[in-house]
């Protein structure tokens, strides 16, 4: 993956590069990570569902001892919304104050991770994605830090700071997991004994082609 691109500078303007050239069919391949059939935005609002808009910012970071890439996740406090106990990326609602969706991005990360992300430090966006249990429109930015920042996660939203590893690459698979009218295999990645599915995964899914297809392109 991005083993061979050590130094933050580079990794920074060779994904700038990927992201700004990479083919949608490529983007596409995320659709491998969606758990059976997916209403859109449009099926969501025509069956009443009021749309909510959001913004994730996904950090890579190099780990210092290796110099291995991974990005940054979080798992959520329980809670009674549909998302709670989930892993995801760290990010949330859009505020009527938030000036755009980056803003958006940099002020829930800083909210919840306790670290202020600067916009150089952003290399592309992936693709909108709409989820239909919460009715979020979310847009997901990607960060390439130089290194691992402390992290000072808000315990009341976030109970553990994750690691996913992108080497070697991992691989998409199935769990059986327990949904509220009954179990079901879902894709997903394995991450620190949890299990990723849903947006996430789909999120993660589309930026593993991406940098695969960058790869292929150096």
């Amino acid at each position: 993956m991005l083993h061979h691109l050590a130094d933050p500078i580079d990794v920074r303007a060779h994904l700038r590069e990927v992201f700004t050239t990479v083919p949608d069919a490529v983007r596409a391949e995320r659709l491998a990570a969606v758990p059976g059939k997916r209403p859109d935005r449009l099926d969501g609002e025509r069956s009443g569902r009021r749309t909510r808009f959001a913004a994730v910012l996904l950090a890579l970071v190099p780990d210092a001892a290796t110099q291995e890439w991974h990005g940054v996740l979080m798992e959520r406090t329980p809670y009674e919304g549909v998302h709670g106990g989930q892993i995801s990326i760290p990010g949330g609602e859009v505020e009527p104050t938030d000036p755009s969706r980056w803003a958006t991005a940099q002020r829930e990360f800083e909210e919840e991770m306790g670290v202020r992300v600067n916009e150089q430090d952003v290399v592309g966006q992936l693709t909108t994605l709409y989820i239909p249990p919460s009715g979020f429109e979310v847009d997901a930015f990607v960060a390439v830090l130089a290194e691992e920042p402390e992290w000072m996660p808000d315990e009341k939203e976030v109970a553990a700071v994750l690691r996913w590893s992108l080497h070697p690459e991992p691989v998409l698979t199935s769990q059986r997991i327990a949904m509220p009218r009954g179990a079901m295999h879902v894709p997903g990645y394995a991450c620190e004994g949890r299990w990723i599915w849903g947006a996430t995964a789909i999120l993660l899914t589309e930026l593993l082609a991406v940098v695969r297809w960058g790869r292929g392109t150096t």
